[in-house]
């Protein structure tokens, strides 16, 4: 089994520019978005409330959408406008 450290030093997502999490304020989903800042990446989240959402932003998180609906689609536009880095990774923490 990797070391914590270990396994952060070895895996780099400065690749990835853009993360969504899905759930970004369920336990799992708080860890990934932490982990996603802290290796460099924007991260955007959806969370099931305005509440969980405003939490998401004061963290940092770059958009914080709605999880219950696809409008997340467009509010965290996916880099298909090409107004952003592209999206390369989406964890769906459910």
């Amino acid at each position: 089994m990797y070391e914590q450290s270990r396994v952060f030093s070895d895996f780099s997502l400065s690749h990835l520019p853009q993360v969504l999490v899905h759930a970004g304020t369920g336990g799992v989903g708080l860890a990934a978005v932490q982990v996603c800042q802290a290796m460099g990446s924007q991260v955007s989240a959806t969370a099931g409330s305005a509440a969980k959402r405003a939490f998401l932003r004061g963290m940092g998180v770059a958009t914080a959408a709605g999880s219950r609906d696809t409008a997340f689609v467009d509010i965290v536009g996916c880099g298909a406008r090409g107004d952003g880095p592209p999206l390369r990774i989406c964890l769906n923490i459910h």
